[in-house]
């Protein structure tokens, strides 16, 4: 996840927020910050709500038979270096449940390095599953599953397919080298794409668990009522967030981390939109050189290739016509 900002403007801009805006009109747009993400799935009051979430994630895979997690246990999610100076990852929730030891990440942003944090991640984890005088085969399964909300690159993906379940397997025949190593990605924005076309009955729990916390619309429960219905977790969790938005120290750091994520946000889409008119100059640059080698080539001057292109510097166009 994002890191909690510390920045003073945005902290001073939460306090404004936090002074002019009353309790009852407090709305979250964006639940998949780490400060309410860890409210509603790392507080042991609502430990229903991630036993919920990771069974549908499970179920939704639908590869294999799928893991039914009947209870869990929260634990230290600051790993303890053993060296100094030795990088160790501070994860966002995990807990021990009765299939083995689960760390659920979120990534908003996004991350060319995701797959070997998650390879990082999953390894401290294992080795600190043992103590001293324990045999290798009592170590617990341990599994990632990481929410990201950008899209992956899954060339020979199904389409429609949303997450994925990576383990360690001999690369020519398939054999599975160990059962006791996961790690799931949830790609939220195929999900989307997927559930904008599902009729109502179609409609499962892993699809209203993603469609609430990658919802940003602030009045979501009075327009998604059909998702939520009779529905007592999504109930439960409508109340949950009515008692996080009614909490000051809650509220202050959600609407800090907000805006941190809001302003990274504008960043990533100004620097992929940057990356974008780079990429068609270059392409325009790639054309306009092979317009002037076509050109030389049909005895055009260079006066007359002067005239037709006329979005390059000239002494560009007399170089390239030169090495033509």
């Amino acid at each position: 996840m994002i890191a909690e900002p510390n920045n003073l403007q945005q902290a001073v801009q939460a306090q404004a927020e936090l002074r002019s805006t009353k309790k009852e009109k407090r709305q979250i747009t964006k639940r998949l910050s780490d400060v309410f993400f860890k409210f509603l799935f790392g507080n042991e009051e609502h430990k229903k709500f991630l036993i919920s979430l990771l069974n549908s994630c499970f179920a939704a895979y639908a590869a294999e038979k799928p893991l039914v997690i009947a209870d869990l246990n929260y634990v230290n999610t600051e790993l303890t270096p053993h060296r100094v100076n030795l990088k160790y990852p501070v994860i966002d929730i995990a807990a021990q449940t009765d299939q083995g030891l689960v760390d659920i990440e979120c990534q908003i942003r996004v991350e060319p390095s995701i797959n070997d944090r998650l390879m990082y991640y999953l390894s401290s984890l294992t080795a600190e599953s043992l103590y001293r005088g324990e045999n290798y085969s009592d170590a617990p399964p341990v599994i990632i599953i990481c929410l990201h909300k950008y899209r992956a690159h899954h060339p020979h993906a199904a389409p429609g397919k949303f997450i994925f379940c990576n383990r360690m397997m001999e690369i020519e025949d398939h054999v599975e080298f160990s059962k006791k190593a996961a790690i799931y990605t949830v790609d939220l924005a195929v999900w989307r794409e997927h559930f904008t076309g599902l009729a109502p009955k179609e409609i499962k729990r892993i699809d209203r668990w993603l469609d609430y916390l990658t919802n940003e619309d602030p009045d979501y429960f009075k327009k998604a009522e059909y998702l939520y219905k009779n529905d007592e977790i999504m109930t439960e969790v409508a109340m949950a967030e009515k008692v996080f938005t009614r909490d000051d120290d809650n509220w202050f750091a959600y609407l800090a981390e907000r805006n941190a994520i809001m302003a990274a946000e504008n960043h990533d889409r100004d620097l992929i939109e940057q990356t974008r008119r780079e990429t068609r100059a270059e392409a325009d640059w790639a054309k306009n050189i092979d317009h002037i080698k076509k050109m030389k080539k049909e005895h055009f001057s260079l006066e007359v290739i002067m005239k037709i292109i006329s979005d390059m510097p000239k002494e560009d166009i007399t170089r390239y016509y030169n090495e033509a």
